[in-house]
């Protein structure tokens, strides 16, 4: 027996009865070339008990293969368009940098405060101004509020350069996925199919996917723009002023579609 890796095995599932697909591979002697060719087959594993699924057909590799392949091409944008993206997030969470120091400064300021109360605390039992019975129950409250002080501005701090590093990581899937899908083999072409969304499905010769939300926008709205941009970009090579001035709608329509600002619930 052989073990053999497939790239659509353990996500996609049938239509019709919601089993996975499995993959198996074949060889054929062909007698007119005197040659061994080898071909890789998907099917529904059928394996629902309270049911009768009819999709016995089989799907050859290449044929799934180009279905994802196209989806992936689907979400892909252009380099220009994640720049402008790119762009666009480093202006608003400069924006939102600034508000975030600022409500991290006054995390900070009361971190400090409640350590000087803790300070002034024991100063004040060490002079008997307290019995311990008071000592314990304040100096425990302050510790509490201490450390949920400090858990806070972990949070933050963390919480902050995560969801940068997430949207990037949005502009950077769509510029580059199907490159990466096309060049890339079996293991690249799984996560890369398993990233567009959830409840893949596939019945006869239909590919399903229920599309992550933060690519719905791409999905719809992007494709006009790129038909707009290609109309425009033959002409305007050398004519950076113009250039600029007829891109503006462009890359204003582009941002406005919510693609440079995705929203945290979108990562759910």
């Amino acid at each position: 027996k052989q073990k053999r890796e497939f790239a659509f095995t353990g996500f996609l599932r049938c239509v019709e009865c919601g089993c996975l697909y499995t993959a198996e591979t074949h060889t054929k002697f062909i007698k007119k070339t005197k040659s061994i060719q080898t071909y890789s087959y998907y099917h529904c594993t059928r394996k629902r008990k309270d049911m009768k699924c009819s999709q016995g057909k089989c799907v050859v590799d290449d044929v799934l293969t180009e279905k994802f392949e196209r989806a992936v091409a689907s979400m892909t944008i252009l380099p220009e368009f994640r720049d402008w993206a790119l762009e666009a997030i480093d202006a608003i969470d400069q924006k939102g940098g600034e508000k975030g120091s600022t409500a991290f400064e006054t995390l900070n300021k009361t971190l400090t405060a409640l350590q000087t109360q803790l300070s002034n605390l024991t100063g004040m039992r060490m002079r008997d101004l307290i019995d311990d019975a008071q000592f314990v129950i304040q100096r425990d409250q302050i510790k509490g509020e201490i450390e949920k002080v400090q858990q806070e501005i972990s949070k933050t701090d963390t919480r902050q350069d995560r969801w940068i590093e997430l949207k990037k990581d949005i502009f950077d899937f769509t510029t580059y996925a199907h490159h990466h899908f096309v060049t890339g083999g079996i293991q690249k072409q799984k996560t890369i199919a398993m990233a567009l969304g959830s409840n893949q499905t596939f019945l006869g010769e239909n590919l399903n996917i229920d599309l992550h939300p933060w690519l719905i926008p791409i999905a719809k709205e992007y494709p006009a723009l790129e038909e707009e941009y290609l109309r425009l970009e033959p002409s305007l090579f050398g004519e950076d002023k113009r250039k600029n001035d007829q891109f503006a709608p462009v890359v204003s329509s582009w941002l406005r579609g919510r693609g440079s600002n995705p929203r945290p619930e979108d990562y759910t």
